[in-house]
């Protein structure tokens, strides 16, 4: 997005592309909600944005907003579409780049590159997400 555009995003009701991820405490990954978000303040050099209502506060890099689209609906001003996928987990909230282009289909797998093949026997699948929360909620803690 040009960085100039984005001062223009201040005070807005944005919905957030890709839809964030949510974890419980415990790691475990939650239903998908397509919540409301408020750019708290924008420049040329990035945004805050907070989750209406449940309070979670990220600061984005210009480099990590993709594109602002309006939202005929009416639900919100407009979807931030994001180059990182978003995510929350208990108090604390951050993106991820995302392992593949902007512009293929976030919702629809087959749209995904194939994973390589791995021979590694790989942990159960909330493992890594739990391990994930622990080390934030221990970084927030000091």
């Amino acid at each position: 997005m040009n960085s100039k555009k984005i001062g223009n995003l201040k005070h807005k009701h944005v919905r957030i592309r890709p839809i964030p991820l949510r974890f419980d405490v415990a790691g475990n990954q939650l239903p998908p909600i397509d919540h409301n978000w408020l750019v708290l303040d924008a420049t040329r050099h990035g945004a805050v944005i907070e989750n209406v209502g449940y309070g979670h506060t990220l600061t984005l890099g210009a480099d990590q907003i993709h594109d602002f689209r309006t939202d005929p609906s009416g639900m919100s001003f407009g979807f931030l579409i994001l180059n990182g996928h978003l995510w929350v987990c208990g108090n604390a909230a951050g993106v991820e780049p995302l392992p593949y282009r902007v512009g293929l289909q976030w919702d629809s797998p087959a749209s995904l590159p194939a994973p390589a093949p791995q021979r590694l026997i790989q942990p159960p699948s909330t493992l890594p997400a739990l391990l994930f929360c622990g080390l934030l909620l221990w970084a927030i803690a000091d």
